[in-house]
């Protein structure tokens, strides 16, 4: 088995983030997913929520863990997509911990991609995915064989949410998988909650 591992690249842990990471860890199994570089205390964070932490995690770098050449980074600018083939002696597959910009803006490459030299580099597909998203791929593709073509994708999901007599949208312009007949994305529902709530007290909740 190929671990996943998400290399936590944001300054601060919030609950958008937390999310992501919870879900994905539910989802592909807290064995076969780490999170790495988390070096704040958030145990805090998730108790403020109330939301237990489903996932493992470490303050050391993947790099200090593996030697590049047993890793697949995923990187959306890479020019060849994630293959089954690709795990063959490969201990881990990386994924940019980043809360994604619209439109992208490389970022995985500048603080991932370019320090791990030696690393096979693959992409997911010509769009963005979320970072729950992007491991529940990587692992249907590297521990499941399943092709990138045979995933099935909803791209974009938006939300609608009420502020007094007045009711807006909410775009996630984003690339979502779909894991059964029902059509339905993959997406934390405590994410979609808390964002139906509105995120203004983000900033309360970040540590």
């Amino acid at each position: 088995m190929v671990l996943i591992v998400i290399e936590h690249l944001e300054e601060k842990v919030g609950p958008w983030i937390l999310y992501e990471y919870n879900n994905a860890a539910k989802i592909i199994g807290v064995e076969n997913l780490l999170v790495t570089n988390l070096c704040q205390d958030i145990t805090s964070a998730a108790e403020s929520l109330g939301e237990p932490l489903f996932f493992k995690w470490t303050c050391k770098s993947v790099s200090e863990l593996y030697s590049p050449d047993k890793l697949i980074v995923l990187d959306p600018l890479a020019p060849s997509g994630l293959e089954p083939g690709d795990s063959s002696n490969k201990s881990a597959a990386v994924i940019g911990g980043i809360l994604g910009d619209h439109p992208p803006r490389g970022r995985t490459k500048t603080l991932l991609t370019s320090r791990l030299k030696g690393a096979l580099v693959r992409n997911l597909g010509d769009k963005q995915l979320t970072i729950d998203g992007a491991s529940i791929v990587a692992h249907m593709v590297l521990n499941a064989g399943r092709s990138l073509e045979s995933i099935k994708f909803v791209d974009g999901i938006s939300l609608r949410r009420k502020m007094g007599l007045f009711e807006h949208e909410i775009v996630l312009p984003y690339r979502y998988p779909v894991l059964d007949d029902s059509g339905k994305p993959i997406v934390s529902e405590k994410l979609l909650r808390y964002l139906e709530r509105g995120i203004d007290y983000d900033e309360h909740k970040l540590i």
